[in-house]
């Protein structure tokens, strides 16, 4: 089962207070025009793809991708969502090539999820067509720190056990210039690292919507109702405790450009 498929309603609450601010960055970065074909990876409950789908108008064709049904879904049955937005639930890293390539492939906030980062960006790369544009978002160092200290310390205190932390890809990659040297690794040209900063004025109950809301729920997932309850309560003391307010949320978006293919040796 999909760790998102259990917080497809949270995710749609907490669009509004984070989602939807860190996807308008990368949409504006991204600036897809009346009739693109687009495709938002890593698509959640839209916070990318209604922007986009809105830009590109009817001429154009967004086709949003996710592995998670309950995400798919929520976006599926938007009221908002326009007809040349197409959700699909299926796994992006081995998604088909449209003829012709897309004229932009966006995702915001996802590609650390991948099984193999630098793969699946290849493949997203992939996917666009040559002089199409590749836009991706990423965390900036220090992003969500705030929240995360706060629920694993709650955790311990809750479990009596620490929390393995498995090293992040995103880890090499959260300044602007090691964001920028690797995108032109991945083989793009033109590349600008853009900086977004954003600083949320939270309370408990919102924290613990960006715990439940996010890629965090997992954690929380993997206890019984009872120790939930009181994981999302040393979670509201740990806060107090530390006198978080605000919590930064600041994102970094790099865009390039899709060189031409390089022909073939000539027979001639």
């Amino acid at each position: 089962m999909n760790p998102f498929d259990a917080a497809g309603a949270d995710f749609l609450r907490l669009a509004p207070l984070l989602w939807d601010p860190t996807s308008a960055a990368l949409v504006e970065v991204a600036a897809p025009e009346p009739g693109d074909r687009v495709l938002d990876a890593c698509c959640g409950v839209g916070s990318s793809a209604l922007p986009a789908a809105v830009a590109i108008g009817p001429d154009g064709r967004l086709d949003a991708v996710d592995t998670s049904v309950a995400l798919v879904d929520i976006l599926r049955h938007r009221p908002e969502r326009p007809p040349w937005l197409h959700p699909h639930l299926h796994d992006v890293t081995t998604w088909r090539r449209p003829s012709g390539g897309y004229d932009v492939v966006q995702c915001a906030l996802g590609i650390f999820f991948f099984p193999v980062m630098a793969d699946g960006v290849a493949h997203l790369i992939s996917l666009a067509r040559p002089g199409g544009r590749v836009v991706l978002s990423v965390w900036r160092r220090g992003s969500l720190v705030e929240v995360g200290e706060a629920l694993l310390t709650a955790y311990r205190r809750t479990t009596g056990t620490d929390v393995d932390r498995p090293h992040s890809p995103i880890a090499a990659i959260d300044e602007v210039d090691a964001l920028r040297a690797w995108s032109v690794d991945r083989g793009l040209s033109d590349v600008i690292v853009t900086e977004h900063s954003l600083h949320l004025d939270v309370d408990a109950e919102q924290a613990w919507l960006i715990v439940v809301g996010s890629g965090w729920r997992g954690l929380v997932e993997s206890l019984p109702a009872a120790g939930r309850q009181r994981l999302r309560a040393a979670f509201a003391d740990e806060l107090g405790r530390r006198g978080v307010q605000t919590v930064q949320a600041s994102t970094m978006v790099v865009s390039g450009t899709v060189p031409p293919r390089r022909a073939g040796p000539s027979l001639g």
